[in-house]
């Protein structure tokens, strides 16, 4: 399980999908539910990641299951969250919404932060899509009091990307824009593509409104630009991935053909030994029978001479 996460976490989705694949049978024939849990819950994420949602769903229900069994209110928590968020990505909003609210309520009991900052943060995305912007702020709001106080820079720029769209869906494009700015004027911010691409797709959208046409243009262009980094970054990604996967399987040919050169070296040998034998059998049978004949010429001159 630990070797699949290691792969998962280097995006090896191929590697750690056979990793749990193999696991999973061991652990439910030892009766491990709590590993089993882990393995959906790994395999969720991968689908998820490759936007394979209905199977991602599937894997997270079965792990919800397994943890509710076993009354793991961490594991139920965190099942609850990837389900909200994969019900998001489909656009069923509703049942995102129910199981954020219940994944909040767990997150609060247990003092996590962290996870109902994201949970929050997923519910003014969702909010921000129904068009209730009063409902989504908010939500923000409360998302980023929770990621301030565990001090998670990445989760804080993704909510004020957030409260600058609902600004924005609120007509309140001034506001959207400065908003903006000061988030790309962060350090943090400048280091994560997908961040610098929301927002600067975000202000060409809010110039644009405000008739602003040259900003408007600047930002789509470099909305653009950073697009075309984000993608060779995946594509990179996707590389070292299929270039990892080749080396492992020119190994494995490797392997193959050293086992089936040791097969026919084997081979070979076997033969040399069996010939051996035969010729140890064929040599024995004629002594035999040059045996025999010398004994029957004997007696027969034995007879002659009677």
């Amino acid at each position: 399980v630990e070797f699949g996460w290691l792969k998962q976490m280097q995006s090896q989705f191929d590697s750690a999908t056979i990793y749990f694949m193999a696991a999973l049978p061991m652990a439910e024939k030892l009766g491990d539910k709590n590993n089993e849990a882990r393995i959906h819950n790994y395999l969720g994420g991968i689908y998820k990641a490759q936007k394979q949602y209905d199977k991602a769903i599937d894997h997270y229900k079965i792990a919800l299951d397994l943890v509710e069994d076993l009354g793991i209110k961490v594991g139920i928590s965190a099942c609850l969250a990837n389900l909200a968020d994969a019900y998001t990505k489909i656009g069923e909003f509703d049942k995102a919404i129910a199981f954020s609210e219940r994944a909040i309520k767990l997150k609060k009991e247990l003092d996590d932060d962290l996870g109902a900052g994201r949970v929050l943060n997923n519910l003014g995305i969702i909010y921000n899509e129904l068009g209730f912007f009063g409902k989504a702020e908010h939500s923000f709001q409360k998302a980023l009091e929770m990621a301030n106080r565990v001090g998670n820079q990445k989760l804080i720029s993704s909510i004020r990307v957030g409260l600058m769209t609902a600004a924005y869906s609120k007509k309140e494009y001034e506001k959207s824009i400065e908003m903006g700015k000061n988030l790309l004027a962060t350090t943090d911010s400048l280091a994560d593509l997908e961040i610098q691409y929301n927002v600067r797709r975000q202000l060409s959208r809010a110039y644009g409104e405000l008739g602003e046409f040259q900003n408007a243009y600047k930002n789509a262009l470099l909305s653009l630009i950073i697009s075309d980094s984000l993608y060779n970054e995946k594509i990179l990604s996707t590389t070292n991935t299929l270039e990892a996967k080749y080396q492992n399987e020119q190994k494995a040919k490797e392997i193959a053909l050293l086992s089936s050169e040791k097969d026919l070296q084997q081979f070979q040998l076997q033969k040399r030994v069996n010939e051996r034998n035969v010729i140890i059998v064929l040599a024995l049978l004629a002594v035999i029978i040059a045996g025999l004949l010398y004994n029957q010429y004997h007696i027969k001159q034995r007879s002659n001479r009677d």
